[in-house]
């Protein structure tokens, strides 16, 4: 089930149904049944298009990269990193336990189920899981989020660490020196990458960038402008970030649960900050928003005629000062991506000749009422 949500997980639906014949008789059938399940319920989401990302879009330039780093206690980056979830969360510093433990207790525990005096099956198996799930993870380019998947399974052998001290007890001078070996062999796997790990500061600054974007998009414009603040701070050259702010800002006035008037001189500085950067289609049509507010009107509606074919809101101008009568469907569908496409949408089925005034018109009106 979780290869339906994690595509590294993929293949090892697929290596299930291949160990059925493996399995006792009697197991075989109940076994097939649950395997195939995934496989069917993944293909048909391939297929609808429904799945976020492709198993099949593999990526062989950073082959030997994504295998160490899959196994690896370094983290590769894929959205927020556990560094700065410590820091957010100080209830995960109460956690000692971390990729790169589980996995050199893993080991002992494997080490110690041989020694034990088993055939060594569920080790191999363990072992054939965890290089089919690095082969897939560094192929699909995953993150280290996609690993947590194979938590429970380094967990089981860990737990077998608690037979080392009675190996030890009873071992020759030649065993401990191979568990010593074998430790220290597992131990510098896992943390060699340390050596090589980029400045926490840059990842932070990617993270920092991710969440600023996330919240922006989910509406949260404080955390928005919290992050994209601290994004700043790292590399104030970042234009995104500032268009974050830009947007944020906007967003608290414009669209909020309570409008806010703007007087002239807020206005204008917030009209120099959206001048400051490139931006895209919907800041300049916001650039225009603030223009039109200072009774610039032929500018703002030049802007705004500028981007009407990729901005919603420069649309949504046009035709809420009458510029445009109508917008036509197909223009407004080829909207359907761009940032306030459903404030565009609930401003064209507005009947302006209605003789109630609700809060839908209020907002539009406030959004481009002049300053004073």
């Amino acid at each position: 089930l979780a290869a339906l949500f994690q595509t590294a997980l993929f293949p090892l639906a697929l290596l299930w149904p291949a160990l059925v014949a493996f399995l006792p008789r009697r197991e075989r059938s109940l076994h097939l049944i649950l395997a195939l399940l995934p496989i069917t319920v993944c293909g048909l989401l391939l297929v609808s298009g429904l799945q976020l990302q492709s198993p099949f879009l593999w990526k062989t330039e950073r082959l030997g990269l994504g295998l160490y780093q899959a196994l690896g206690h370094t983290e590769s980056y894929d959205g927020k990193s556990f560094g700065l979830y410590r820091q957010l969360h100080l209830i995960l510093f109460l956690n000692p336990v971390h990729w790169g433990l589980l996995l050199i207790l893993a080991a002992g525990g494997a080490y110690a189920r041989l020694k034990d005096g088993h055939q060594g099956r569920s080790v191999l198996l363990a072992l054939s899981i965890l290089t089919l799930f690095a082969l897939s993870f560094a192929l699909n380019d995953s993150g280290s989020q996609a690993r947590a998947s194979m938590i429970p399974l380094l967990a089981i052998f860990a737990a077998g660490v608690t037979l080392l001290p009675k190996i030890w007890h009873h071992a020759s001078q030649r065993t401990r020196r191979r568990i010593v070996a074998g430790g220290l062999f597992v131990g510098c796997f896992a943390y060699a990458g340390i050596l090589f790990e980029k400045p926490q500061a840059q990842s932070w600054e990617r993270d920092y960038v991710y969440l600023a974007e996330a919240n922006i998009r989910l509406g949260n414009n404080t955390r928005a402008t919290t992050w994209a603040t601290k994004a700043l701070e790292l590399n104030p050259a970042r234009s995104d970030m500032q268009e974050v702010l830009i947007l944020a800002r906007f967003n608290e006035w414009a669209i909020g649960s309570q409008q806010q008037t703007l007087p002239i001189e807020e206005t204008k500085a917030l009209l120099e900050a959206s001048r400051l950067i490139e931006g895209s289609p919907t800041t300049r049509a916001i650039q225009g928003i603030y223009l039109y507010k200072l009774r610039e009107v032929a500018a703002a509606k030049a802007l705004w005629q500028a981007e009407r074919g990729e901005s919603a809101l420069a649309l949504l101008c046009l035709f809420w000062t009458g510029e445009l009568n109508q917008p036509g469907q197909s223009e407004v569908r080829n909207l359907a991506d761009s940032p306030y496409y459903e404030l565009l949408r609930e401003a064209m089925s507005i009947d302006r000749s209605a003789l109630a005034y609700g809060e839908s018109e209020k907002r539009f009106d406030n959004l481009l009422a002049f300053s004073y």
